[in-house]
Order: C-alpha cells, then structure tokens, then sequence
C-alpha cells in the first residue's frame, strides 16, 4: 500500500517482515502470496489484494492478471464513490430548495403573529374602555370582560410560543441541510442555567399538555449549581423527551421536569422526565437510545430517543430509564458539570 508496487512472494517465512504468530492464532498456513495495490486513476492507493497459496507456484504472469483485476476493481469503486457524490449532490441541493421554501412558508406565519398581538393589545383595551361605559345596574359590561377574560392571559405566551416554534424549524430545517453537506457544526459548551434551560423547554410544549389534558409540571431545584453544556442540543433532547411522555399520558395524569443535585455529591446535575403514563415493555426499554430503538407509536420513528443518546453521550453524560407498566416511566440524565473535553 505505500509503495504502490506489486510483490510476488514464493516463500513467505523467508522474509524478515513476515509474522507467524499470526498462523498459529488462525491456524492458517501461508506459504507464497501475491500483493498488489488497488490504485485510482491519478495513482493513489484505496486498499490492497492478496492471494495466497497458488497449487502451482505464481509467476509473473499470474502477478500481471492480479493487477488488471485490480484496476478493474478500481474502477467499479471509483465509479461508485462519483455516483453517490452526483447523488449526494442532488440530495443537497433537495435539501437546500426544501429548507428555503420552509424558510418563506415560516416567514408570513411569524410576521402574522407578530401583527396580531398589537391588534389584540389594542382590541382588549378597547374592551376595558367599552365594558367602564356600562351604567348600574346593567351587567353587559361585566359580562364582555369575563368574555375576554378566557383569552386575555394566554394570548401573549401563545403567540411567543408560536413564533419561537417557527423560529425553532427554521433553525432544524438548516442544520439538516448543513448536516447533508458534510457541515456538522461541533457542539458549542458554555455555562448555562439548567433550570432556565428547562423553562424555555416547558413554555411551548403547555398548549400541547393541555390539550392532551396532561399537567406539565416542574420541580426545579434553586440551587441548581451552572453546568457546561451546549444549551441549543441539550434543550432539542429535553424537548424530545417531554414531548414523547405527553401523548403517552392518560388525561388526568402529569409529566415532571425535575433538577436536583445528586446524593452522591457528585460534580454534576440530575434531571428527570417523569410521567404517569403507560410505560413501556422491557424489550423497548432496552433498546432505547441505541440504533435499534423502535417507536411504539404510529408514524413514529425511534429517532428521538438515539438523538437524546448522542446528545447525553457529548456530553460524557449519563441516561437510564425506568418504567412500569400501566404505571409510568422515569427518564434520569446525570450531567457532568463541566466538559472534560472530547468528542463524547
């Protein structure tokens, strides 16, 4: 491979290179061996071939056949690298058309939401006005400010979580393209509050608790010390994680965030996801996390759970999960916290 030149060897154990501790452990006996470089057209190897113990002796004319099967080999690899580089290609630029027509399809919904709070501000200001109008003993206006009252509170929160939720798929739809082209960005690690952290996960997954009529709850510890971590990936696998517990959670039932310094008085922080859902069988829990991690719902991919596995894994962090049947699951993330440096 780094001469790039054949060799033709009658007897192997005559040359100083040669190891036979490699036949004792395989029980293999090499005798004479023909090697020749797989080369590319500009001449750089991309591997090596070997034929070992011909019946009759090899020559240098079985050495010449070797390297035209070698060539020919060559060139079948080469031509599939440039087919999947044309079709890399392709996917990319899929993949960038795909993200900018998300881009302007996004881009009037955030600009919608952002017209529509000013105007409500307004329409529920001219409500109070219109309601202090109201004369005694009538009750119409009373009446117009309980009806308001409903939206009143939410609408702002709502509409936050709107256009962060918008924001938030345009930011995903962009790493995918990224991702496509080769250009993973490395995670970024810096002090973060966790339980703020936790906070801005929970803010825009409450519409979707209450209509699922599931309590989304938190337990944050104050004293929660600050941990380095790449906030952007750490709050996505958080998300994931309470954003799975919800649909798996009867009506009346509730999902926890929980922060809290662990016992051992490690340096480090404990966060859980607990619900009071279905649970999942052993064979599922198993293989979350992994490669083969399945989703138990339809349409559902698995993708999730691996994702939230890379992420703690970055992390040199830790994941376990408990569950119960009919009872509930227990998702617990132990996190150094401070980065040690590393891929993860």
């Amino acid at each position: 491979f780094r001469t790039r030149q054949p060799l033709l060897t009658g007897n192997v154990s005559e040359r100083k290179d040669f190891n036979p501790e490699i036949d004792r452990e395989t029980g293999y006996h090499t005798e004479s061996m023909m090697t020749v470089p797989v080369k590319r057209m500009d001449g750089d190897p991309i591997g090596v071939m070997q034929m070992l113990n011909a019946r009759v002796a090899f020559n240098t004319r079985d050495l010449e056949v070797l390297e035209i099967l070698c060539n020919q080999a060559a060139t079948g690899i080469e031509h599939i690298r440039l087919t999947q580089e044309v079709r890399r290609s392709e996917i990319v630029h899929v993949i960038g058309d795909i993200s900018h027509d998300i881009k302007n399809m996004l881009t009037p919904i955030v600009t919608g939401v952002r017209m529509l709070e000013p105007m409500l501000d307004e329409y529920f200001a001219g409500v109070d006005r219109l309601a202090e109008r109201c004369p005694e003993p009538e009750t119409w206006g009373q009446e117009m400010r309980s009806l308001a009252e409903s939206v009143r509170h939410d609408y702002v929160w709502l509409l936050d979580n709107m256009v962060t939720s918008a924001e938030q798929v345009r930011n995903r739809t962009r790493e995918i393209a990224d991702a496509v082209k080769g250009e993973i960005a490395p995670p970024l690690f810096e002090e973060t509050d966790f339980n703020e952290l936790c906070r801005t996960v929970l803010a825009p997954l409450k519409i979707v608790a209450e209509h699922g009529q599931v309590r989304l709850l938190s337990d944050l510890d104050p004293l929660l010390p600050p941990v380095e971590c790449d906030r952007k990936q750490m709050i996505n696998a958080l998300y994931n994680l309470v954003n799975n517990a919800i649909p798996f959670t009867p009506p009346g039932g509730s999902v926890v965030l929980r922060t809290r310094i662990p016992e051992s008085g490690a340096e480090a922080i404990v966060c859980e996801v607990q619900d009071t859902g279905t649970g999942m069988p052993e064979h599922v829990r198993r293989r979350l996390f992994t490669d083969e991690a399945v989703s138990t719902t339809v349409g559902g991919t698995g993708l999730g759970t691996r994702y939230v596995g890379k992420v703690i894994q970055r992390h040199h962090g830790l994941i376990t999960v408990r569950s119960e049947l009919g009872v509930g699951s227990v998702f617990t993330l132990t996190i150094p916290l401070r980065h040690t440096g590393g891929p993860g």
